[in-house]
């Protein structure tokens, strides 16, 4: 009797243990993207996670079902707008940001969705414009987590 409850307390502690390892996995594995590996492939994979995940909020807030081409038009926005900044101010040298690089930008991006999220007006099209945003900002995210960061308003 009493091996069975030690038994199944060591696979619960396994398990438990499991867990843990996976998600420090995750969490270091992510903080290694963001750190040091700031480029084109993960601006368009971060943006395209940022993308699908403002479309599944927006699909919750309005108690919509979650539908996979939508799912996958989101993800493919994100992305490709995560690369927007690099192409308006192109990677030519280390002090490539500017506005659009900018802590500014990223405030008034972030602005936008406060305000649109309080008007309650939760049509498609605001639905793409936050997606849009969302995209641009994981851009902006990536970019200040690595050493030379984001200028205030311009490099």
């Amino acid at each position: 009797m009493s091996s069975t409850i030690l038994d199944s307390s060591r696979r619960q502690l396994n398990i438990k243990l499991d867990k843990l390892t996976i998600n420090y996995y995750i969490k270091i594995n992510l903080y290694k993207l963001c750190i040091y590996m700031s480029n084109l492939k993960n601006h368009m994979l971060i943006g395209s996670i940022a993308g699908l995940a403002v479309y599944g909020v927006s699909k919750c807030l309005k108690k919509e079902p979650f539908i996979l081409n939508d799912a996958f038009a989101a993800a493919v926005i994100g992305s490709a707008f995560a690369v927007v900044p690099d192409v308006i101010e192109p990677a030519n040298n280390p002090n490539h940001r500017s506005i659009c690089h900018s802590l500014v930008a990223g405030t008034v991006l972030i602005e936008v969705l406060i305000r649109r999220l309080r008007s309650q007006n939760l049509s498609h099209e605001n639905e793409l414009l936050d997606i849009i945003v969302g995209g641009y900002l994981s851009h902006l995210i990536l970019d200040e987590t690595t050493p030379k960061g984001l200028p205030i308003l311009f490099g």
